[in-house]
Order: structure tokens, then sequence, then C-alpha cells
């Protein structure tokens, strides 16, 4: 970003130490400057004065907290410079004015020289005779102010946020007290409604017996009243309580102040020493725990070479049972295979008998044979015909039967 002093540097502009009006000179720099470098030399001139603006805050509360009588100070000082420069302001034109006609005139003479040096510094000098010279805030003493104030307004955040807390809960419990009451006083309107409004009306006269409504009451104030002594008796407990627990941090109060360093240095001793059997014992955990973590690799390698040896007795046991049936089968095929064995050897044998007594007869007696066969043949077809022939009859007369029956049960 262009600067005002690299600005005054670059355009060989006269500075502050010389005979010119520094309002001249500030003209002159800002009728050189583009729209872009007024543009930033204005951010660049905001962004000083608000941080300016944000240190002197920091550095009022600082000082109204530790030393109140320099802030007064501090604002003499200030209003005094502030009329200083009123005064130089008015004085301006007049100085510009002298300047200019200067550079007109000779520049030998003495008269107009002397004149612009005074004119040209005058508000310079009023206010530096007005600010009191001491010595410059360093920046360590500058950030530990800043830190100062950081601190403090943590500080007042956490106890405003700590307010806030408290009067939260305390509009939330005003809130729930309200909701219940409004709940209480809806309950016992619907009661009384309910009770006293729509069943109590009297058929008669159409309005309320007061006997009724008075019971109500009086029910509802032995309710209230057994509420009211269970809420005592709570609160009567939370104080025992409560006065219990002051107690103890009384003895406990009483117990610190009666301690010494000597005990605190034996604690920390004492602590010193649990803390190295923690990390002992913390270093034996690592330990056993690679160890178990090894052993519970190798379990479970071993497992599921375990469930593999089981599948495969499962698949044996298997086979085994198929091979056993199959040898069943092939057993009861055996004996079968032998009896048919058997049956097929005692054919064979009559077969062999017969073959050795069979003797083949003549050809005479095989035409008898024949001839007897075909006659037998024809008797047997004969006397088959007449039995069906007889069979047709005794259906034929069955059925002439069944119809004279029928006649005669409905004649």
């Amino acid at each position: 970003m262009i600067t005002l002093r690299n600005l005054v540097h670059s355009r060989n502009v006269p500075s502050e130490n010389s005979s010119f009006c520094p309002v001249v000179h500030e003209l002159f720099i800002y009728t050189d400057l583009t729209d872009d470098e007024l543009r930033d030399v204005l951010e660049q001139t905001l962004q000083n004065n608000r941080y300016l603006q944000l240190e002197n805050e920091i550095f009022e509360r600082y000082l109204l907290r530790h030393d109140p009588q320099s802030v007064q100070a501090m604002a003499q000082v200030l209003d005094s410079a502030k009329h200083a420069q009123r005064v130089a302001s008015q004085m301006i034109p007049i100085t510009s004015a002298l300047s200019l006609n200067s550079e007109r005139l000779e520049r030998g003479t003495s008269l107009s020289g002397s004149s612009t040096l005074t004119f040209t510094g005058s508000r310079r000098t009023i206010t530096n005779q007005l600010i009191p010279k001491g010595f410059r805030i360093s920046i360590s003493h500058r950030i530990e102010m800043a830190r100062n104030e950081i601190e403090e307004m943590r500080k007042s955040l956490s106890e405003v946020e700590t307010m806030g807390a408290k009067t939260r809960a305390n509009l939330r419990a005003q809130m729930e007290e309200v909701e219940l009451r409004i709940r209480e006083t809806n309950e016992a309107k619907v009661e009384l409604e309910e009770n006293v409004v729509k069943n109590g009306v009297d058929p008669l006269t159409g309005r309320i017996p007061a006997e009724k409504f008075v019971r109500f009451m009086e029910e509802w104030l032995k309710a209230a009243d057994g509420i009211i002594e269970k809420l005592r008796l709570k609160s009567a407990s939370l104080k025992s309580q409560i006065g219990k627990v002051k107690h103890q941090l009384a003895q406990k109060e009483e117990l610190g102040e009666i301690l010494h360093p000597i005990d605190f240095e034996q604690l920390a001793i004492e602590n010193h020493k649990y803390q190295q059997k923690i990390e002992k014992k913390n270093h034996h955990l690592l330990q056993m725990k690679k160890i178990t973590g090894r052993c519970s690799l190798k379990l479970s390698n071993c497992k599921q070479k375990l469930a593999e040896q089981v599948a495969t007795l499962k698949s044996i046991e298997k086979e085994i049972v198929h091979k056993q049936t199959q040898i069943e089968k092939f057993a009861a095929e055996e004996q079968a295979t032998i009896i048919d064995s058997e049956k097929a050897a005692v054919q064979l044998r009559k077969i062999t008998h017969l073959m050795d007594e069979y003797t083949v007869p003549g050809v005479i007696e095989f035409v008898k044979m024949q001839d007897e066969l075909a006659e037998m043949q024809k008797t047997y077809k004969r006397l088959d015909r007449h039995l069906q022939l007889r069979q047709t009859a005794i259906r034929a007369q069955k059925n002439q039967a069944k119809r004279n029956s029928k006649i005669k049960e409905l004649s």
C-alpha cells in the first residue's frame, strides 16, 4: 500500500523541516495523486485511526483502574491541544497566502523569509509546547497492559456469564412455578366443574347447594394440607442435609487450616510414589496386553485349524456312514445273489436230471399227441361256447324276474 511518506519522497516534495507550509505540502501531494492512490491512502489512514482508537481505549481503561488522576491530566492536555489546533487552523490561511506571496517576491529579502518560517512552524510549536515531553510507552509495557485488559475483560465476561446463568435459572424456576400454578388451577377448575357445577345442580331449584360446594372446598383444602405437609417434611430433610454438608465443609476447612507444609510435602512424596507404582502397573499392563494379544492371535489360529479339522471330520463321518450303507446294500445283494444262485443251481440240477433221463418219443406218438391236443382244444371251445350261452340265458331270466317283481310291487 502506498503511504504518504513514500509519496513525499517519491515526488521530491519538501519535508516537514522545509520552509513551506504543511497544508500547502499536503495539497500539493493530494493534487498529484490518482483516485486509486487516494483511496489507498484513505483506507490506510482509517485503519491506522481504528488501531490508535482501540489502543487509546485500552490505555484509558488501564489508567482509569490504576491512575485516574493521570486520565484527568491527559484530558486537560487534550483540551488545550484541541484549542491550539483551532488557533493554528485559523492561522493557516494567512500563512499559505504569505508563503505564496513570498514565492512571487525576491528570495533575498529577510522579511519574507522570517515570516514564512515563523508562520509555518506556528502550529507544530504550539502543540509541542502544550504536550509535556516524557518517556514513551514501550512495546512490552503495551503488551502487558493489553494482557491485563484482556484478563479483566475475561473476568467481567465470566461474571456476566455466571450472573446470566443465575438469572436464567431463576427465571426457569419462576416459569416452572407459574406453569405448576396454572396446571393446579386448571385441575381445580375441572374438578369443580365436574363435581359441583355439572353434577351438583339441584333439578328443582336449578341452583348449586352450598353443602356440596363447602364439602368440595373442605376436601380440596385437606388435599392441599397433605401436599403442604409432604413438602414441609421434604424441605426439613433438605435443610438437615444442607446442615450436614456445611458441617462437613467446615471440618474440611479446619483440617485444611491444621495442615502444614510438611504434610503437603509428604503428600507430594506419596503421590510421586503412587505415580511410580501406577507407571509400573501400566507398563506391566501393556506387557500383559501384548502377551494376551499374541495368545489371542494363536488361539484364533488354533480355533480356525480346529474348525477346519472338525469340518473334515464331519465330512469323513458322512463318508463312513455312506460307505456303511453301501456295504449293507452290497451284503443284502450278496445274500440275494447267493439265494438266486442256489435256486439256479437247483433248477440246473433238475434240468440236467431231466436232460439225462429224457428220451425223445417217436414220430407216430408225436402225431397222435398232436391230434389229441387238437381234439381237446375243439372240445374246450365247444364247452366254452355252451357256458357263455347258459350265462346269457341266466342273465335274461334274472332281468325278467326283476321286471316281474317291479310289476307286482306297482300293482
